[in-house]
């Protein structure tokens, strides 16, 4: 490592695009330095600690009962044999991670190895090199809120997913992917103005960001129907360990600027949210709400070296 210190590069792929995040470790701090569109001219490091997101659509998750398990290797090996029957795959055929539990079950996040390694390949042939770190889309999210205290759901939606979290307090209790995203409303706000949500968020021109947030409001109207079934589901999920009544809060965050402040304005049109909805709190200042995936996995890669604080 570097008397200096050591940089971050975080990759969030998407679909059609990719977005980096550069950060520079030092002295137990990160600072960071620029967010950008991939286009494959960084000189990469020898030292570079490097971070990507699993999309989510690669990911298998599961809850595991685990009675009374607590030793670290017994925990996996039996988690191995667990998922291998649920998933009827041999366990010599994925990987998987866990969020430790803290009551007697296990989240798990699968990923079957030809999946992960023809990602990999993808990721080469796009320039970037070999990551130290891979995070799961909406956790990476996940990683940049300040959680409330009690039990909580929080829903996550960009262009190209969107995800249940139910946590009480910093602990992880449900998890759930859907299909909702933003992509229907950022093609219709692109056939009406001319340029897309994240477009026009970046431009200086107030007036047609007024224009739009008029635009927007019957669609956030919509949107929010849509994210309260998608809870509603998950809570069904829980069978009966959750239900409306106790949830202290509901917390929506999205990856456009514009959508935040709609549903900021719009969410007491709902009738779940007029009563849970809580504002996010995000630990660092968010000024464009495009790099919260980049910016989540560079503080993933900074908890990869150490404890740290992050200047932004």
């Amino acid at each position: 490592m570097s008397l200096l210190g050591r940089r971050i590069i975080s990759f969030d792929v998407k679909d059609n695009h990719i977005l980096y995040g550069l950060g520079n470790y030092s002295f137990g701090k990160v600072k960071v330095k620029k967010f950008g569109e991939f286009d494959s001219n960084i000189k990469f490091e020898p030292d570079d600690l490097i971070v990507v997101n699993l999309p989510w659509d690669l990911i298998l998750h599961l809850t595991i009962d685990v009675p009374g398990i607590t030793k670290e290797k017994e925990l996996r090996e039996y988690l191995t044999i667990e998922i291998s029957q649920n998933l009827g795959i041999d366990g010599d055929e994925l990987y998987f991670d866990y969020v430790k539990p803290f009551t007697e079950k296990a989240n798990v996040f699968v990923v079957k190895k030809m999946d992960l390694h023809l990602y990999l390949e993808k990721l080469t042939s796009y320039g970037i090199p070999e990551p130290d770190v891979i995070y799961p889309d909406i956790l990476k999210e996940m990683i940049l809120l300040t959680k409330f205290t009690g039990l909580n759901l929080y829903f996550i939606i960009s262009q190209d997913y969107s995800g249940t979290i139910i946590m009480t307090d910093n602990n992880f209790d449900f998890m759930r992917f859907s299909y909702l995203t933003l992509e229907y409303i950022n093609r219709v706000t692109s056939d009406e103005f001319g340029m897309n949500l994240y477009e026009i968020e970046k431009s200086d021109d107030i007036e047609l960001k007024d224009r739009v947030r008029q635009f927007l409001k019957p669609l956030t109207i919509d949107l929010i129907s849509e994210i309260e079934r998608e809870a509603l589901i998950s809570i069904n999920s829980t069978d009966g360990q959750v239900t409306t009544e106790i949830l202290n809060g509901i917390t929506i965050v999205t990856d456009s600027k514009l959508i935040n402040e709609s549903i900021e304005q719009n969410y007491a049109l709902g009738e779940i949210l007029k009563q849970k909805y809580i504002s996010p709190h995000f630990k660092f200042l968010m000024d464009d709400m495009t790099n919260i995936g980049c910016m989540g996995l560079l503080m993933r890669g900074g908890m990869e070296i150490g404890k740290v604080k992050f200047v932004y």
